[in-house]
């Protein structure tokens, strides 16, 4: 395996002692924003501006994001260990992304704890199985893309619009 240094390519030229990397949608726009942490110097943050690039080239990228929930009782509060299977059909296949919620997600760092899914070009409906760890799989078939959701354990807790 051979890796290529893209650094200066993607914006990161600051040179130093760098402590932690952490991704995060920092202006919920479904892509992802980097933070760093160094040990003698302030804060980076680099904002992904791959939205808008691609906006201008005429590309679109779709995208849905979930923000998970436990009662603090059956499932802990950050839902840590929930599975989510994200499905949809597309040119005749099925196509399949899992995420799972972690207490630690980042170098060094925590990064966002919210799970993003990228669609590419496709806009049609999708499939979202929670798969609440220690209770039961919740299906939820009609969420909007381009937004996140706040999902809730128990679902009858569930914000209007699941939002």
């Amino acid at each position: 395996m051979q890796y290529t240094d893209v650094a200066k390519q993607v914006g990161l030229k600051e040179l130093g002692n760098s402590r932690g990397v952490a991704l995060v949608d920092f202006d919920n726009r479904g892509v992802l924003d980097l933070a760093v942490s160094h040990q003698f110097a302030p804060l980076s943050l680099y904002r992904n501006t791959l939205r808008e690039e691609d906006k201008l080239a005429g590309r679109v990228h779709h995208w849905i994001g979930l923000a998970l929930h436990g009662d603090g009782m059956r499932i802990n509060r950050e839902a840590v260990g929930t599975q989510v299977i994200l499905s949809y059909e597309k040119d005749g296949k099925t196509v399949r992304q899992m995420r799972e919620v972690q207490i630690a997600n980042g170098f060094s760092a925590q990064g966002d704890r919210r799970l993003l899914f990228g669609l590419g070009d496709y806009a049609g409906p999708v499939r979202v199985e929670v798969h609440w760890y220690g209770a039961e799989t919740v299906i939820y078939d009609h969420l909007e893309l381009e937004q996140y959701h706040w999902i809730v354990y128990p679902p009858s807790q569930q914000k209007p619009g699941g939002k």
